[in-house]
């Protein structure tokens, strides 16, 4: 299994090495960087790959996890404060840590905020932790204080080490029942990046431009087999193998 992880990182390596501008460079560092995350966590038992629970945080925290379904152990939502939580500390006057902005949130004023970005919609929410306040805020609207202390109990263990605040947003237009999870400017983005790929370039050559080219000789039928017969089907066997002589990007059949 760590083999794997560790041709992962080879891979990520080389990548760096051959980073054509600064943002190629910058995210082939970063799957770097959580390859070797993933291979420290395997070697100190941290994290246990392949495990409902791969690590000490309860299974409802978001975990990085890399291809192949390799998690680094570290929770999405632990990360530095967010601009907006910065500020949002600063104007409260509280010391900026997680844990105060979490509480902040539940006092009077804090509960009303979140009402009132669940009336207009102007937030908005990357990870599923991002909409936990709101999530408690929603069950106290509709009268279960019970399950909002119950989410709350859950949450406030972790209150000091991931984010559960909502991010402020302005309020999207309605769309109906439409959900996008990418703008057309991220999308454009995410296409620009891609790369093309030499085989499948050419398994594509292969079958829309060789593999339809006829046979140089035409298919010939034994008297005892009528057209269509076992003959024919080897000449178009044949023909095919042909075809495909000068195709790279193809497997032969046996």
């Amino acid at each position: 299994m760590s083999g794997y992880a560790y041709h992962q990182l080879a891979k990520a390596v080389q990548a760096v090495l051959a980073a054509e501008n600064t943002q190629a460079r910058r995210d082939a560092n970063a799957r770097m960087e959580a390859w070797v995350r993933v291979l420290d966590g395997m070697a100190d038992t941290s994290v246990r790959i392949g495990a409902r629970k791969p690590t000490k945080l309860p299974e409802w925290v978001t975990l990085e996890v890399m291809r192949g379904g390799f998690t680094t152990g570290r929770a999405k939502a632990d990360s530095p404060l967010r601009p907006d939580e910065i500020e949002r500390a600063t104007r409260l006057g509280i010391e900026p840590t997680l844990a105060n902005i979490f509480f902040s949130w539940l006092t009077p004023e804090g509960l009303a905020e979140l009402d009132r970005m669940l009336a207009d919609g102007a937030y908005a929410v990357f990870l599923p932790e991002d909409g936990a306040l709101l999530a408690v805020a929603a069950l106290i609207r509709l009268g279960d204080e019970a399950a909002a202390r119950q989410l709350l109990a859950k949450l406030e263990p972790f209150a000091n080490q991931l984010h559960f605040t909502p991010i402020p947003a302005e309020p999207l237009p309605d769309r109906g029942s439409k959900v996008f999870r990418m703008t057309a400017g991220e999308v454009a983005d995410a296409l620009a990046k891609r790369q093309s790929r030499d085989a499948l370039l050419a398994q594509k050559e292969a079958i829309e431009v060789w593999l339809p080219l006829p046979s140089s000789s035409p298919p010939t039928t034994s008297p005892s087999q009528p057209p269509g017969g076992a003959a024919s089907t080897a000449t178009r066997k044949r023909t095919y193998r042909s075809s495909l002589g000068s195709c790279d990007g193809l497997s032969r059949a046996p």
